[in-house]
């Protein structure tokens, strides 16, 4: 989901819930305050040196990428390895190159490693990354000794927070995103069949993890048909994610 669409499921779509179910199972004396914290803006899709227009392309290269990235790219028939990121430049830089090009996180990020030195292609999307919740957690002991009333203050204090991190967030992609172009790196979006068939492989592998998990296939489960229920009042999800204008406006 997009970031605000995953901050609306922590909110009342059940997702802290079973996030705390998730903590408590561990025996962890641990209280998760409900999507207060940091929120994330999304990751970009690809850094390449040669351009990625169709699938074709990606299955040429050679990535890095890393987590769950690695097998769903290894379904779409592309060779993803897992690599640290501090050995990306170096890897990318390599004669021959131990990579072609490689994921890794936001625009803001990905600039102050110096990645426009060494990949010429910037591809957009949201879909590999949307974005993430970073949650405020305190001990639940401590948790309980307060008052309703402070209580109440710290959980609204964390949402807002939550949205004002994801708003500085975006401005400092925004303005990432600028200074590639500027360098000269050329920033497109990632075309749609790369996307769809991002998406397609994402299901496939979720759907295969969930299997003998029961925990896991909830909480799947929830997420899906919170992200359903968004589509249904016309979009919503998909409206929030283009709040973070990929569109041509900043590229």
């Amino acid at each position: 989901m997009s970031p605000m669409g995953k901050y609306l499921w922590f909110i009342s779509g059940g997702g802290a819930e079973l996030a705390q179910e998730m903590i408590d199972d561990q025996g962890y004396n641990v209280h998760l305050i409900p999507s207060g914290g940091l929120l994330d803006a999304p990751a970009l899709f690809l850094h390449s040196r040669d351009p990625v227009n169709e699938l074709a392309d990606l299955e040429e290269l050679k990535l890095r990428a890393a987590g769950d990235s690695v097998p769903i790219l290894n379904l779409m028939d592309a060779s993803a390895i897992f690599l640290p990121g501090g050995e990306i430049y170096a890897a990318m830089q390599e004669e021959p190159p131990v990579i072609d090009a490689f994921e890794y996180t936001s625009p803001y990020i990905n600039w102050q490693m110096g990645f426009y030195e060494i990949a010429a292609y910037v591809y957009v999307s949201g879909c590999r990354e949307p974005g993430d919740v970073h949650h405020f957690i305190v001990n639940q002991t401590r948790w309980n000794e307060l008052p309703g009333d402070l209580k109440a203050i710290v959980q609204q204090v964390s949402n807002e927070e939550a949205l004002t991190s994801y708003g500085e967030k975006c401005q400092l992609d925004i303005e990432a995103l600028a200074k590639f172009r500027g360098y000269g790196c050329v920033v497109e979006m990632l075309s749609s069949e790369i996307e769809e068939a991002f998406v397609l492989a994402a299901n496939e592998y979720y759907d295969d993890q969930a299997i003998g998990k029961p925990f896991y296939a909830e909480v799947l489960q929830s997420l899906r048909h919170f992200e359903e229920a968004l589509d249904a009042i016309g979009g919503y999800d998909k409206q929030c994610q283009e709040i973070y204008s990929w569109s041509a406006g900043v590229i």
